[in-house]
């Protein structure tokens, strides 16, 4: 899946409302589908995906194995 996928799972989750999580992920869901993705943006596309794996248990599955998909360090 790409990484527009995730951040349109990401984007259907309960999340605190006006908090962090939710402002970035729509903010990026708000992008135009061939607007390039910073390194920073998709580390922390994949660090919300390991902090709400318990909403996206499929979607974690999937990338449960990439280094960045884990607690930051």
């Amino acid at each position: 899946m790409s990484h527009r996928g995730i951040i349109k799972q990401l984007s259907e989750c309960s999340m605190l409302p006006g908090g962090w999580d939710k402002r970035f992920i729509k903010n990026l869901a708000s992008l135009k589908p061939d607007a390039d993705l910073t390194e920073s943006q998709i580390e922390w596309i994949f660090r919300l995906l390991y902090k709400y794996r318990a909403q996206l248990p499929q979607l974690y599955k999937q990338h449960q194995n990439n280094p960045l998909c884990s607690r930051k360090k």
